[in-house]
């Protein structure tokens, strides 16, 4: 399945300005695996050294914070 990322402002640097990435996976894991492997950088912002999603990370599917 497909997906639609958003990515903050902040972080287009690491996206190659992009303001939305398309990626596959049928949840939340799997887009982040994906996005995460198209574009390396984004690691160390989304997760923690321990592998758990950063605090500060916003995660919305479908408009909805999860």
């Amino acid at each position: 399945m497909s997906a639609t990322v958003k990515i903050h402002p902040f972080l287009q640097h690491l996206t190659n300005d992009l303001e939305k990435v398309e990626v596959q996976g049928g949840n939340v894991g799997e887009v982040l695996t994906e996005l995460t492997g198209k574009y390396p950088g984004t690691t160390d912002w989304l997760f923690e050294k321990d592998g758990k999603i950063n605090n500060l990370v916003e995660i919305y599917v479908n408009n909805e914070s999860s």
